[in-house]
């Protein structure tokens, strides 16, 4: 047990308390400072939202080789829907209720294959029965959004199921190519809401506000102040004469 004098006080804690703090107070530091981090990542979305909702579109064969830096962007591309192989995002709320995003994949005239978000569409109260996503596969020009959202936390795989069309618990785009039995460029584009052969969109980038995570930040920040001043209290007694 170490012993520190203080003035007329003794800071003598024992060792696994002193391990506890050690343990916990570096990691509520390190959870304050990912909700940050996620409060920055929805402001610097927000902004290039902002930046970029009112630009040209463009042809998607001109931002081809750059779309990685091109979220937001507002595209045009032709070529035709794949109606035999489409994906239903399951567990996918809107306005308090569940439902499904429908991913189909549009096979551009230059080769390459997309994913394209149609929009979305309610659970049916039968689970075993999907919703009717049909499309016909003629050749078109469509406008939308690159997007690219992140992978969902999702235990197991993408999807146990079989069958077309196949339902999803997370979007995985390795996962998504091997069943096409093609490649998939890894974006979703976001069917713009004057689009035909879509269903309810209204698609906004982030629901909610960076407010949250700064709260979340500051409970961890006070939590781990007071476990320390805590600490200290319990440990420093006045010295005996």
């Amino acid at each position: 047990m170490m012993a520190i004098n203080i003035g007329s006080r003794r800071f003598a804690p024992n060792w696994f308390p002193t391990l506890l703090v050690l343990i916990v107070v570096p990691t509520m530091c390190r959870l304050g400072y990912w909700q940050l981090e996620r409060a920055q990542e929805k402001i610097a979305l927000q902004q290039q939202f902002a930046q970029r909702i009112n630009t040209p579109v463009l042809d998607f064969s001109a931002v081809a080789d750059d779309f990685p830096n091109m979220r937001y962007q507002a595209i045009r591309m032709q070529g035709a829907y794949d109606a035999q192989h489409q994906f239903v995002l399951d567990n996918l709320p809107r306005e308090r209720q569940v439902g499904y995003g429908i991913i189909t994949p549009f096979n551009l005239s230059s080769g390459e294959t997309v994913l394209v978000q149609r929009g979305w569409q309610p659970r049916n109260l039968d689970r075993q029965k999907l919703p009717d996503v049909a499309v016909s596969n003629n050749m078109r020009s469509l406008q939308g959004k690159i997007n690219f959202p992140g992978k969902a936390f999702g235990l197991g795989q993408m999807s146990l199921e079989s069958g077309w069309p196949l339902r999803i618990q997370y979007v995985d785009y390795a996962a998504m190519s091997e069943r096409l039995g093609r490649e998939v460029l890894p974006m979703i584009v976001m069917l713009n809401d004057d689009q035909p052969d879509g269903y309810a969109r209204g698609w906004q980038p982030i629901a909610q506000k960076p407010n949250k995570n700064y709260s979340y930040m500051f409970q961890w920040l006070a939590m781990a102040v007071a476990v320390i001043v805590l600490y200290i209290s319990l440990n420093l007694h006045k010295r005996e004469e």
